[in-house]
Formats: C-alpha cells, structure tokens, sequence
C-alpha cells in the first residue's frame, strides 16, 4: 500500500526556534516542534511504523518556497527547506519522499478566488499522477488540516472530495494545537461531509451507495433498518420497479418516522437525524405518503437512466 500525505506549508515563527512546543504524547513519544506542521506528520509516520509514509506533498506558498526563515540550526534556509530538515532529522527515511507543490496567492479580489480554485484542482492531479504510477497498490491519504491560511481547511477538504471522486481512499485527517498542545484526529469533520453529500446523492440521483458506505456493515437500530428501505428505494427506482415504487416510498417514510423516535445516542445517528430533514422534505410526510405525494417523484432527476414514474 502506498501512504500519501498532502500539507499547507506553515511559516517558521521565530519564537519557537529558542521555546520549541513540547508534544508530551505522540503515539507514546514525546515530539519538539517549531513548525506546525511537524507534529501532523511524525504522527502519521508512527501511527505507520515500518509500512511509512510513501510521499509527503508539501503545498507551498510563495512566501514558505522563497523567503529565509529565522535563524535556525540549519543556516540559511526557506521555510520549506527547514520543514524538510525538520522532518528529514526525526525520520531519516522521509528524506526522498517529498513533492512541493506550488501555491500562489499573489492574486486579490476575485481573481483570487477563481486561481484557487484552479490550484485546488492542480494539486489534486499533481496526487492522482502519483497514485497512477502504482496501479497495482492500494493508495490511502492522510491529510495535515493544521499549516498555511486560515482558509486552506476548506482548499484541504475539496482536495480530499476530488480525490476521494478518483479512487483514492482518505485516512486519518489531522488537526495539531500547539496551544495544548496534541494532534487530534479530525477525520469525521471530514467523513461529515462524506455524509451530507450521501444524502444529497439520494435525494437527487437515488443513489445510496455514498450513505452505505459512511455507515459501514454494521450499523446499529433502527438506522440500519432505515438504510435498507432507503437501498430497496433506490434499487426500485433504478430499474423502474413502477408498480412498487408508491409503496418503498412509504416504507421508506415509516422507516424514517422509527429512526427519528428511536435513533441511538451514537455519533452516526445523531448526525444522520440531523440531515435527514433533506430527504423527508423531498419524499413526503412520514407514513402518510399519498399517491400524488409519491408522483412527485416525477419530478426528480435520477441520473441517465431514469424513466418518469406513472401511478
């Protein structure tokens, strides 16, 4: 398996240089960091141990790729340099692994926010190019939500949705606080988006398959009963079953009205009860779906090979 890690580069603040964070537990070692960024990736390196990461994309502005940073151990160094350094000095065999991508934000004003989008999609290719060259491994990516602006989070989140689109499996998302300072792991803000996207899926296309794979095999009652009706559903719909539609959609409405009166306490389905409110405004009024409500069904576009619904 091939590991890949994508990271906004963080300027070097000179305070830290002389008072270096102390990470008191990173996976059950103590880590000094002066760059935000290192603690993100020494913690996915030996949450890996011996398998390691495979490539680190440091995505750099062009104040981390061209200007000094304070005066440091290294001498005279950019930014960039003296994160590779950093990293490169607790985990020799990192020393090859790095690709910088280019950033720019020399842009103001709306030409701004159209360039990012295009960097957004760059940096996504520049990852996929790689995975392209191992077509015979598994690629899974983590992600540093921690360095750069106060925006890159967002530039992070839709790099991880694009690749995630082409094949590419996500990982742990991390987010380090020096304040504290720990690594948390972030990664069901991410996997939250993964959901909302699930829904709206369903909602448009009637497709499931997005949600199902949020909740995994085993989800627990009544939302795995909820997620069955939602599949029949979709699968009805797929097909053109019309003489059953009318009642999946019903079963579907009393699945939902269960899971509101009776949904665990657990992460998952307090977030899906939440959202759900998209799919019962578009499908009806729970168990008491007429067969006007369900010709409304009509109207919705579920992809290429879908056929308007006659009751």
């Amino acid at each position: 398996m091939k590991h890949l890690m994508p990271a906004f580069v963080s300027p070097v603040n000179a305070r830290y240089i002389g008072e270096p964070i102390v990470y008191p537990d990173i996976l059950g070692r103590p880590y000094r960091s002066i760059q935000t960024n290192e603690s993100a990736i020494v913690y996915i390196e030996r949450m890996l141990r011996a398998e390691s990461l495979s490539r680190i994309f440091l995505i750099a502005s062009d104040h981390v790729r061209n200007d000094l940073a304070p005066d440091n151990e290294f001498g005279s160094i950019t930014h960039l340099e003296f994160l590779k350094q950093r990293i490169s000095k607790e985990c020799p065999n990192l020393e090859d692994c790095f690709t910088v991508l280019n950033y720019s934000d020399a842009v103001d004003g709306a030409e701004k926010l159209e360039k990012n989008i295009l960097q957004i999609a760059d940096i996504a290719d520049a990852v996929s190019e790689y995975a392209k060259q191992y077509p015979n491994d598994a690629i899974k990516m983590r992600a540093d939500m921690t360095g750069g602006f106060r925006h890159t989070s967002m530039m992070m989140l839709s790099i991880m949705q694009l690749l995630k689109d082409r094949g590419i499996a996500i990982g742990e998302v991390l987010y380090s606080d020096p304040n504290v300072p720990t690594v948390y792991r972030a990664t069901e803000i991410q996997r939250m988006f993964s959901l909302i996207n699930g829904a709206d899926e369903f909602v448009k296309f009637g497709s499931v398959d997005a949600v199902w794979e949020y909740f995994g095999d085993n989800p627990p009652e009544p939302l795995n009963s909820l997620l069955k009706a939602m599949k029949t559903f979709s699968e009805a719909i797929k097909i053109c079953r019309t003489s059953t539609i009318e009642g999946e959609l019903k079963d579907l409405g009393r699945h939902i009205q269960t899971f509101r009166e009776h949904s665990g306490k657990d992460i998952k389905s307090e977030l899906f009860a939440k959202i759900i409110d998209t799919i019962e405004t578009e499908y009806g009024v729970p168990a008491n779906m007429s067969i006007a409500r369900a010709a409304a069904v009509e109207s919705m576009s579920f992809g290429r090979n879908w056929k308007p619904v006659r009751f």
